[in-house]
């Protein structure tokens, strides 16, 4: 029996434990190499069949922990039928049309979702229709509505930040018609999201900065602290301080970096004076050992302000993602979002909300910390 046929037994076998209860939500898979001895195959091969019950959402696979069973309820009664593609299901004939609605991105964050998306939405034989809206919520109800009467059949949308989120969405959500959230959720609002869990990162990228000794720690974003992406690192950060015992400053936080907020063209945004106003937050606080910024354009400019003052060595730079153009400095700290697995999940998702399938309300993608050598 070929490798090929070897993965797929253990695939189904896999998918009939989980149809009939063996394995239940929540329960834990026998590992990679428990099923390598059982059906006496490489680690590849039963590797490879564990992989593509991730991909199609049915488990979790948790670093050191194991892989644990996601959900039940859309399991259909062969493996095979994910695979089936989007061209042979569409009613109306050609292939199925799939909006893309998001603020922005950059290669720091986006590009990869962005690449992931259209990865898993050629692999299902669909096409993606793609708009940016720049952080202007009028901009999206225009792209939801111009989607919708170009005929796409759903929506994958990365909501534009505000203080008040675009109600055409609760519209589609009442509606019935398939859309899937990507990064940021709608609080109170059931519907299908795709995001990393902020909360812990941030909680536990605080937890490493107390834990290195450090205690007077600043805290860096836009104003849009209603944006629940935003809310979530917030609320960790805060938690964190509170549950080590280490006083909570509010003159370190600083809310005003709207600069970094997406809008049009915003490669030609004038950051000079958020420059100054960062430059001006380190004199004031020259106590502050760490600091803990809400996004990477924001650390970016933060480290050439320490670059520049001649202490970027003395201080701790932490933030969410980033690329090499902080790499040299020697204390940075950084929460590293698997924006690729994001993107492939919401396409996947949306692929199982047009079969008319029940989807869990929240999907959360693994991030990675990543801390300085020493």
């Amino acid at each position: 029996m070929n490798n090929e046929v070897l993965y797929k037994k253990i695939l189904d076998d896999l998918l009939e434990g989980i149809r009939l209860g063996k394995y239940p939500a929540g329960s834990r898979l026998p590992s990679e190499m428990e099923l390598a001895e059982q059906y006496n195959v490489s680690r590849i091969t039963s590797k490879k069949a564990v992989e593509i019950l991730a991909d199609r959402g049915y488990v979790m696979r948790k670093p050191g922990k194991g892989t644990f069973v996601l959900q039940i309820d859309s399991m259909k009664n062969s493996a095979a039928t994910d695979l089936v593609s989007e061209e042979q299901e569409n009613p109306y004939g050609g292939k199925s049309i799939i909006g893309v609605i998001m603020d922005s991105f950059d290669s720091s964050f986006g590009l990869d979702v962005v690449k992931g998306l259209e990865y898993e939405c050629r692999r299902r034989g669909m096409l993606m229709m793609l708009r940016l809206t720049y952080g202007s919520v009028e901009v999206e109800k225009e792209a939801m509505q111009e989607m919708r009467e170009a005929g796409v059949r759903g929506l994958i949308l990365m909501c534009a930040q505000g203080e008040v989120y675009n109600t055409d969405i609760l519209k589609l959500y009442l509606e019935k018609f398939p859309i899937i959230l990507i990064d940021r959720g709608l609080k109170g609002v059931p519907i299908p999201t795709v995001c990393t869990d902020n909360y812990t990162a941030s909680y536990e990228l605080t937890k490493v900065l107390v834990e290195k000794g450090h205690r007077r720690i600043g805290f860096i974003s836009h104003s849009y602290l209603t944006t629940s992406t935003i809310s979530d690192r917030f609320e960790g950060f805060c938690n964190a301080l509170s549950e080590l015992d280490v006083p909570m400053d509010e003159s370190l936080l600083s809310l005003n970096m709207d600069a970094f907020l997406p809008e049009d063209n915003d490669n030609e945004v004038d950051t000079e004076v958020y420059h100054v106003l960062l430059a001006d937050y380190v004199e004031r606080h020259p106590d502050v050992t760490a600091y803990v910024t809400v996004e990477h354009r924001i650390a970016s400019l933060l480290y050439r302000v320490l670059k520049e003052k001649g202490i970027d060595r003395e201080k701790t730079l932490a933030c969410f993602d980033s690329d090499n153009d902080m790499q040299e400095m020697k204390n940075l700290m950084y929460v590293q979002q698997d924006q690729y697995r994001m993107g492939v999940s919401a396409m996947r998702l949306m692929a199982h909300k047009l079969r008319g399938e029940l989807l869990p309300t929240r999907e959360v993608v693994p991030y990675t910390l990543y801390q300085p050598e020493n």
